[in-house]
């Protein structure tokens, strides 16, 4: 399973889609970018795990990030060993399946049950003759 990601002058990313990952396979997330990221610094937190690694343009998730929860990446750019710039991703819910993960954007699913709500509200709000 491979998640492009360009990484531009914005520093908010979201994926848009949903992945599925089979067991044994490997989740990979490859950075476009004109940025220079030599001395990068890739975050991953899941739960109470947190680890940074060096930044690579094909970055493999560690199969120890791989459990049910909330994926929070975080790409750093580096000059002279300081933070110039860095790149946050929206949190990437992990759900486990059978025969393997699915990733989701958890903003995306926010936004579907909000739209949800509101369609229920319309219809309770026109039953009720509230607001009206």
């Amino acid at each position: 399973m491979e998640i492009k990601i360009e990484l531009k002058c914005s520093n908010k990313i979201q994926i848009l889609d949903t992945y599925k990952l089979n067991t044994g396979d490997s989740a990979k997330i490859h950075f476009n970018t004109a940025y220079d990221l030599t001395d990068g610094e890739i975050r991953l937190k899941n739960g109470s795990l947190k680890k940074s690694f060096a930044f690579s343009k094909d970055f493999l998730i560690p199969d120890e990030f791989l459990f049910d929860g909330r994926l929070y990446v975080k790409v750093e750019m580096k000059m002279a060993g300081k933070t110039v710039k860095h790149w946050d991703f929206a949190p990437i819910r992990i759900i486990e399946t059978e025969g393997g993960y699915e990733f989701q954007d958890e903003i995306s699913e926010l936004q579907s049950k909000v739209a949800d709500l509101e369609k229920r509200m319309i219809v309770q709000e026109e039953k009720h003759k509230i607001f009206k």
